[in-house]
């Protein structure tokens, strides 16, 4: 595994030839009004119906759709409690993100190359912080040849 980071909006990235697959964090409240989310329901709006058909949204879950015709995956992450802080708390659940992208790595296997694009992850309104986030990263996809490509977006 190697983590890159890279200036520049997730939401549009450098495709690498493999399979390649943006991930974000959601919330378990069916909300995607803000941040990243905003921009991948206005971008991309065919990807986002299975998350706002669910019955039931369980953190740790994740959604998967591939948009066309770039045939990037987006992986929608249930790792975020409620849409903002309870009582200091930040609505991060760094067990669900891992769950998530465990998920994730699971159902990726038998690709030959991998290419992970996300934001900071979790590192937004999530409250959630980096350091953190990476520690995640590392573990989970410690012993694999994943290439994951952080981007900090610059724009307005």
């Amino acid at each position: 595994m190697e983590i890159e980071y890279l200036e520049g909006d997730a939401t549009n990235p450098d495709i690498q030839f493999g399979a390649n697959v943006l991930c974000h964090i959601c919330n378990d409240r069916q909300v995607m009004g803000a941040g990243i989310a905003k921009t991948i329901v206005k971008k991309f709006p065919d990807t986002t119906t299975e998350y706002f058909n669910a019955k039931f949204l369980r953190q740790g879950d994740i959604y998967t759709s591939i948009t066309y015709p770039t045939k990037l995956v987006l992986c929608h992450m249930i790792a975020q409690s409620g849409v903002g802080p309870y009582n200091g708390i930040p609505p991060i659940r760094y067990g669900a993100l891992a769950e998530c992208l465990t998920r994730l790595k699971d159902r990726m296997k038998g690709a030959p190359i991998i290419t992970i694009h996300m934001p900071r992850i979790g590192c937004g309104l999530a409250g959630g912080r980096w350091e953190k986030v990476e520690v995640v990263l590392n573990h989970v996809f410690k012993d694999t040849d994943i290439l994951i490509k952080v981007y900090d977006y610059k724009g307005d």
